[in-house]
């Protein structure tokens, strides 16, 4: 009785250090405690593999909350989210591949210095870079928007116009009609007006990004009208500009509602959708996600097993899905900002909607870092964190 005692605390600091909170109900019985059919004997450790065995029942009944007959420990391990270096060691055990007890002590000394639980730094760390694509390339390109339209204030009105100006081109030669001339001719007018200086200057044209704004074709059209009008009088441009005004405030309700801030939305959540498509797929082929791996953190079941790669891709889904729907409602928002004939009430309401499934995502992010061994996505798809 006097060695077990000493051994029973010895083992019961060690699973404490070793297997974390799963042992955080351990209590060793008594030998005047255990019940009449009880299996759970004191052993006198005569030798190796005696202890192996007292340990594997130990360790198992501490983890799961009940005694286990002998005669099933034999090739079995402990029903609980273990680390797999844990779960490795409960394994060998249950094998009595421990040859003398000087192995055995060293193995159980190695388990204790390792990391019991996944800690919220690496979890954080983990999410952070989840989100590093979603978050940084939309701010870089807000960053180049905003210094685009500074150094080329008129290149988005001038873009749309000759947009504009190419199809009615295109529809005069196929099909043309009395109006569609009328505009064509007013709109000529009002490009070598109002974008006659830049047209001009080839320092203008010698940026990179105009020639992406700009093609080539829709650079000759916008030379060959300021050639046609070099210096159209003022009431000429403003007969172009009264028949032009349907499209003019069209123009400019659309420059209005994209800022290079919307560009900056709009590719955060398309990076968001990309970004959870590729981590979904990820999770199916590494079974828990590439990240997770890199970190040391496997994606295990209540059992302790390493969970199938469909439930790895189901919780991963689950994790990006308020991200996808959110990106998705957003998209949809904005790009209906700028159809006339949707009520105004239907793009902000689908933008709310879409933001507040974002900060959903966001809100599970928080709750993954407060609690790292299991997120909402865990507790939905039944898996847990653990080191591996």
């Amino acid at each position: 009785m006097s060695r077990s005692r000493p051994l029973s605390r010895l083992i019961a600091f060690g699973l404490r250090r070793t297997v974390g909170p799963s042992c955080s109900t351990l209590r060793l019985p008594r030998v005047d405690e255990r019940s009449p059919g009880s299996k759970l004997s004191v052993l006198e450790l005569k030798n190796v593999r005696s202890a192996q065995a007292f340990l594997i029942q130990v360790g198992t009944a501490a983890l799961e909350g009940h005694i286990i007959d002998p005669q099933e420990l034999p090739g079995r391990t402990p029903a609980a989210p273990l680390p797999l270096h844990v779960r490795c060691f409960f394994k060998e055990l249950s094998e009595r591949t421990f040859e003398t007890a000087e192995k055995l002590v060293a193995n159980l000394r190695s388990l204790i210095s390792r990391v019991a639980a996944v800690t919220r730094w690496k979890r954080a760390a983990h999410l952070v870079l989840c989100g590093f694509f979603p978050i940084m390339f939309p701010a870089l390109m807000a960053l180049v928007g905003s210094l685009v339209n500074q150094a080329y204030p008129d290149l988005s009105a001038l873009s749309r116009c000759l947009k504009r100006l190419e199809t009615l081109q295109t529809e005069a030669q196929s099909n043309p009609r009395a109006n569609a001339m009328r505009e064509q001719q007013a709109l000529e007018i009002y490009i070598a007006d109002r974008f006659g200086d830049s047209i001009s200057d080839p320092s203008f044209w010698a940026s990179e990004f105009v020639s992406i704004d700009i093609n080539a074709t829709r650079r000759t059209i916008a030379e060959d009208v300021l050639a046609s009008y070099p210096d159209p009088s003022d009431e000429v441009v403003a007969e172009a500009a009264i028949e032009l005004r349907p499209f003019l405030e069209k123009v400019q309700r659309g420059l209005e509602s994209a800022p290079p801030q919307f560009y900056a939305f709009f590719g955060a959540f398309v990076f968001i959708v990309l970004a959870g498509v590729l981590g979904s797929f990820a999770a199916f082929v590494f079974r828990g996600g590439l990240l997770l791996q890199l970190f040391g953190i496997a994606v295990v079941s209540r059992d302790g097993v390493r969970v199938s790669r469909l439930r790895a891709f189901w919780r991963s889904f689950v994790a990006w899905l308020p991200g996808f729907l959110g990106a998705g409602a957003c998209c949809v928002g904005m790009v209906s900002y700028n159809i006339e004939k949707v009520p105004e009430s239907v793009p902000l309401t689908t933008l709310l909607v879409g933001l507040v499934l974002i900060a959903l995502m966001v809100a599970g992010a928080i709750w993954s870092v407060a609690n790292p061994s299991r997120g909402l996505q865990d507790r939905i798809a039944g898996t847990y964190l653990v080191p591996r």
